[in-house]
């Protein structure tokens, strides 16, 4: 894992997690070049999806404040997308639910998240 700066949220620099996302990273990874072509900043990691990689790029220089703030938004747009999924399966209880339906359930939140925060901090990112 790169080294923890305090400048970039944690998170963002996990070799294991896409800084946009938070699917698991491939190996593609952005950091900003010095004037002599060098990397000399922390790397952060992204998946596989090129719209993950342009927005690391526009967003690199957020700060841990900024990607908490924009992070909190898409949980709570990702709890949204989860009690959309258990009005549709009618109960919010998790006792009450299948095996298939806590796995829908549980992916629709998590969809909603990622694709929440991948808008999020695009919007937020300083062009």
């Amino acid at each position: 894992m790169s080294a923890p700066s305090r400048d970039l949220p944690p998170a963002r620099l996990d070799d294991a997690a896409c800084c946009v996302c938070a699917r698991s990273a491939i190996g593609f990874g952005y950091a900003p070049r010095d004037s002599h072509g060098r990397v000399g900043s922390p790397i952060i990691w992204v998946c596989d999806d090129p719209d993950c990689l342009d927005i690391a790029k526009d967003s690199y220089e957020m700060k841990q404040g900024e990607f908490d703030r924009v992070e909190a938004m898409a949980v709570i747009d990702g709890l949204e997308c989860g009690r959309r999924q258990a009005m549709e399966i009618g109960t919010s209880d998790l006792a009450e639910m299948t095996d298939d339906q806590r796995l829908d359930f549980a992916r629709a939140i998590v969809a909603g998240y990622r694709s929440a925060l991948k808008v999020k901090i695009r919007d937020e990112a300083p062009f």
